[in-house]
This record gives C-alpha cells, sequence and structure tokens, in this order.
C-alpha cells in the first residue's frame, strides 16, 4: 500500500496481535490495570480498542482494507483512508495513556556488524539502535574473541537482541550486511539448528515483542561497520554508548533525511 511506513508497521503489528494494550501490558507483567483507559468498560484488547470500544468504534479491519468502496480523499482509496484513521486513533489512546510522555513502543531500527581480524583471528561487533527518523538512541561495542566470520555475525545478532530487550522496546528491526546469516535465521527450523547461537537467537525471538531480520547492503550499514573499526580489542564486556562518535555524525545525519526501515 502507498502509505506512510509507519501505518504499514501498525497494521503487520496488529495482524500479529502484538500491539501492546493495556491488557497486553498485564500479560507481559509491566501494566496494572487491564481495562480500557477510554471506556473503563471492558478490558483494552485489540478487539476493543481497534472495533467495541463506544469511545473510538470502527468497523472491523478486513471489511475496510477489503472494502471495493469509492470513496476517495485526495486520490486515496477508502483502505488507506481506514488504516490511517486506526493508526491515529492508537496514537490518540498513547497519549492518553501517557501523557504525551515518550514511550518505547515506536518501531526502531538496530544495524548490527561484525568482523574478523586476519592477524589475531579475533572478533568484534557493534550495533546501534536508531529511531524511525533515523536518529541515534544507543549504541554497543564488544570484542568476542576467536571465532570465524559466520559466527562473530551470530553473536552481534544475539547481542544486540540482549541489549534492545533490555532497552524495553518492543517493535524491532534489525538489519544486517551478512546475507547467508540473514537467510539461516529466517528459516522455520531455526529452533532446532546444529548451531547453538541460531537457538539462542530463535529463542529470544520468542519472547514478546515484534521483530523484523532483513538484510541491507554494505552501503546501508556503514554507521554499524565504523562502530566495529573502533572497538577495543580488550573489551570483552559489552561497552554501552549513549552518545555517538564523531565519525558517526555524516552518516547518522544522511539516516536522518531518508526512510532508515527496508519494507516489512
Amino acid at each position: 500500500m502507498p502509505v506512510p511506513q509507519r501505518l504499514r508497521v501498525f497494521l503487520w503489528v496488529v495482524c500479529c496481535q502484538k500491539l501492546m494494550t493495556n491488557l497486553e501490558r498485564c500479560n507481559c507483567h509491566i501494566g496494572l490495570s487491564s481495562l480500557c483507559p477510554s471506556c473503563f468498560a471492558a478490558d483494552e484488547s485489540i478487539f476493543h480498542v481497534l472495533r467495541d470500544c463506544h469511545v473510538s468504534a470502527k468497523d472491523w479491519v478486513l471489511s475496510n482494507i477489503r472494502s471495493q468502496l469509492s470513496r476517495k480523499f485526495r486520490e486515496l482509496p477508502w483502505p488507506y483512508l481506514f488504516i490511517s484513521t486506526l493508526w491515529h486513533l492508537w496514537k490518540g489512546r498513547n497519549d492518553l495513556v501517557f501523557n504525551n510522555a515518550q514511550s518505547n513502543s515506536g518501531c526502531i531500527c538496530l544495524n548490527v556488524d561484525g568482523a574478523v581480524s586476519m592477524v589475531s583471528n579475533s572478533g568484534a561487533i557493534g550495533g546501534l539502535l536508531q529511531d524511525h527518523y533515523g536518529s541515534w538512541i544507543s549504541g554497543f561495542q564488544k570484542s568476542i574473541g576467536k571465532c570465524s566470520p559466520f559466527q562473530v555475525e551470530l553473536w552481534v545478532i544475539f547481542t544486540g537482541l540482549n541489549y534492545t530487550w533490555d532497552q524495553g522496546f518492543t517493535i524491532l528491526q534489525i538489519q544486517s550486511d551478512s546475507k547467508d546469516v540473514i537467510m539461516m535465521l529466517n528459516i522455520v527450523q531455526t529452533v532446532g539448528s546444529v548451531f547453538p547461537l541460531v537457538r539462542a537467537i530463535a529463542k529470544l525471538r520468542q519472547k514478546r515483542w515484534v521483530i523484523d531480520i532483513v538484510w541491507v547492503p554494505h552501503d546501508g550499514n556503514r554507521a554499524a561497520d565504523i562502530l566495529v573499526k573502533l572497538t577495543d580489542p580488550s573489551a570483552l564486556d559489552i561497552i554501552q554508548l549513549q552518545s555517538s562518535s564523531e565519525r558517526l555524525h555524516p552518516i547518522l545525519h544522511s539516516d536522518a533525511h531518508e526512510v532508515s526501515f527496508t519494507q516489512f
């Protein structure tokens, strides 16, 4: 659909039944009440917040996105207008609950990279979190020790998942320029893989969050590549970066003016 990326992501999260409603927050033990904050008449499930609540009652999603109605606004068909309406309802609900405070419910991009020294065979990994505007959130670096190029790419995704989970984000797209690793992680049989790191990553993906792991070309992963090159070989514990290096500023400035996410 030719709509902003945030609307495609929102619809994807709805269809995955991962929308962080009050009922879902209570199920995750991070909420105090499962009631709808608009009507206080029922638990705030996905069905309730998008369809049943009398404050924001709408026809159900499928009947509208499949609608053949000829109604248009500025040449946009009705299904696109409907999805946009749902997204704004959800944004309004978040403003009500969090009083316009910044929350971690937005879609986050994690770019990761790894490298192995040809001299010492020691690996280093790095990654950075950006919001949907391409702005820096935080980053990490870590030395892995002796490993293969394949292993280092698995290590950075495993470490990045744990790091992002600890930050409290629940909607995540991981971008890596290692095509072979991405293909392996996106097959169905990862839980029974012979590689322990692949099994560990599959287990992390089963937590209560929405994750997409995609391949990007090397030019689209320059910031993570720089973080790897700046990693201290003696840093066997993860180093968390709250501010970005000056070497990253031109790349981050470029990201802030481009679409950071690939299509889900």
